[in-house]
């Protein structure tokens, strides 16, 4: 009898321990502050709400990502770009260089001169020494055949002492002698002749200086072509 006794009170003894230990532990759940006001967060807390926090932070998560990304594409292409006009340039200093030549200038087909002996008026601005006429007798002439030039000249002021023509044409320049062939040294014919020894198809010009003895000078340029 006595040891039943003892054997049920070590029962009831672990029993009474173990309802005593369950006690406890669900005492310290509820008291749980923390616990407590999580579950009544997640309670309160609407579902799209917490859907849409979701969906916010993957969307964030994709920028990131996203943004990694370009920096590591860009970086890549700049160095990409950089081997290209490396490559480039070693390519252009290899190749050799064209230089273009230009087209030539076409040269112009000469305008025919007029046949026969050609006359011309000379302008004299001071009026000092006049050349009153200006006669050629010819402009088509070829090379070796004879030209002459005859000027009709007037001194207002004095004689003329000198009478100089330089004959340009399109390579030369040549001076015949002039002298006075008719009339007087203030009012006279001054002539002279040469050969032609140069085409004169685009360049023809007579340059005339006349001198006086009171020391004017007339200077002037006719151009045939």
């Amino acid at each position: 009898m006595e040891k039943i006794t003892k054997l049920e009170l070590g029962r009831k003894h672990k029993k009474l321990r173990k309802k005593h230990m369950n006690k406890g532990v669900l005492s310290a759940t509820k008291d749980d502050p923390q616990k407590k006001s999580l579950d009544t967060l997640l309670k309160q807390t609407n579902p799209l709400v917490l859907i849409s926090f979701g969906l916010l932070c993957l969307v964030a998560v994709v920028l990131v990502v996203s943004l990694v990304s370009l920096i590591i594409l860009n970086k890549h292409t700049q160095q990409t770009g950089t081997q290209a006009n490396n490559a480039q340039a070693s390519i252009d200093q290899s190749k050799p260089v064209m230089i273009a030549t230009p087209t030539p200038t076409p040269t112009p087909t000469p305008v025919p001169f007029p046949i026969g002996p050609q006359i011309y008026t000379v302008s004299s601005p001071d009026r000092t020494i006049i050349v009153k006429q200006l006669y050629i007798s010819a402009l088509d002439t070829k090379i070796g055949e004879p030209v002459t030039m005859k000027l009709a000249i007037q001194d207002i002021k004095s004689v003329i002492n000198s009478v100089t023509v330089k004959i340009i044409t399109d390579n030369k320049s040549q001076s015949p002698d002039f002298s006075l062939k008719s009339g007087t040294p203030n009012d006279g014919s001054w002539e002279g002749t040469w050969v032609t020894d140069d085409t004169h198809g685009y360049n023809y010009q007579a340059k005339i200086t006349i001198t006086d003895a009171s020391g004017n000078i007339f200077s002037g340029t006719p151009t045939f072509r």
